[in-house]
């Protein structure tokens, strides 16, 4: 029987609770340790993005499997996996709509229903927001120099330099995963592009902390140029409260919290178990479809965030010292519920 740690907020199929040549240890991810690893003789490792892999926490272990219920794999180091034969699994594109509905609320919050929405990153977000705001009247642009020939191969919105597109752009969402290597994303937007974004240009920032300098645009000469919707930010939890009094909505890393994706993400990387240790071959399925009408889960998810963001930016004014406990407080408390979106046509 192998053992497999699994963070205690993933939500496992039926398949793998039961699985009599599995034993299942759920944790908090706070006691997901090395110790814990080794104790158990644990085999595989099933983690959220709070949980940092590498070799503090693997080394001397018989973990050989490694997945991740997010989209992102930067709490992960890759090469020291890859040096020790560990498999690594993601959940991406598990979260894809929930942040697209994410960023259409953040746009109706915005009051915009209309001008050039530039997209920043064509992955399994970027590339589904493309097709909403098509759809819904926006004029899209889109950079990802990774996905440049698919871009212009689409007749529906067309393709632009970085530089082009945020000093074209009325809005700007960024959905690019953080990184150093070609193409760098770490500091994407930084000093140099306050004086070339528009003043009043509305920018949506749900990707990864770090993406974005905020030491360039959420000082005092600078935050009040720009309309900004934040969800992710630089080493969190322990986030600046100059930062969240900032932006004129600020979420705890929740844009991609729906019941939906968080059934979609466990069955992902449980069917990534499965075919690791097994040769098992598990279809991942969706959740069965709400019958609660849609309009109604977008106004309930949008009144979310705007608690969330009256919480937080409350805390930031009268007591920054409880910032970050206050950001893993909703973040853990955050209500799912079903998506309002279905995939885009």
């Amino acid at each position: 029987m192998r053992t497999i740690v699994v963070d205690s907020e993933i939500i496992l199929p039926e398949y793998i609770q039961t699985n009599s040549q599995l034993n299942i240890l759920r944790a908090h991810h706070s006691e997901i340790t090395q110790e814990l690893l080794r104790s158990t003789i644990a085999y595989g490792l099933l983690i959220r993005s709070v949980t940092k892999v590498d070799y503090r926490l693997l080394e001397g272990t018989y973990v050989h499997f490694v997945g991740t219920a997010t989209s992102g794999d930067d709490h992960i180091d890759e090469s020291y996996c890859m040096t020790n034969r560990i498999t690594v699994r993601t959940a991406k594109g598990s979260n894809a709509i929930a942040v697209c509905e994410y960023v259409l609320n953040c746009l109706e919050f915005a009051g915009r229903t209309s001008g050039i929405l530039g997209i920043v990153g064509y992955g399994e977000i970027g590339s589904r927001l493309a097709r909403y705001a098509t759809d819904l009247g926006f004029e899209v642009v889109v950079n990802d120099p990774f996905k440049r020939k698919n871009i212009l191969n689409n007749t529906s919105y067309h393709y632009a330099e970085f530089d082009e597109l945020i000093r074209n752009s009325d809005i700007i969402s960024l959905h690019v995963p953080l990184h150093s290597n070609l193409h760098p994303t770490r500091n994407l937007l930084n000093h140099q592009h306050c004086s070339a974004i528009k003043n009043g240009t509305t920018i949506i920032h749900a990707c990864r902390g770090g993406v974005v300098n905020e030491e360039a645009f959420f000082l005092p000469n600078t935050s009040d140029q720009f309309e900004w919707y934040v969800d992710v930010w630089e080493n969190e939890p322990t986030i600046k409260a100059t930062s969240v009094l900032a932006t004129q909505l600020a979420t705890p890393h929740i844009a991609g919290y729906t019941m939906t994706a968080k059934e979609t993400a466990g069955a992902m990387v449980s069917s990534a178990l499965m075919k690791h240790f097994f040769d098992e071959i598990h279809p991942v399925s969706l959740p069965n479809t709400t019958s609660i009408e849609r309009q109604t889960l977008q106004s309930q998810r949008q009144q979310q965030l705007r608690d969330c963001s009256h919480q937080l930016q409350t805390t930031a004014k009268t007591k920054p010292q409880n910032l970050a406990k206050e950001f893993g407080h909703i973040r853990s408390s955050f209500r799912l519920l079903p998506e309002f979106l279905e995939e885009p046509s």
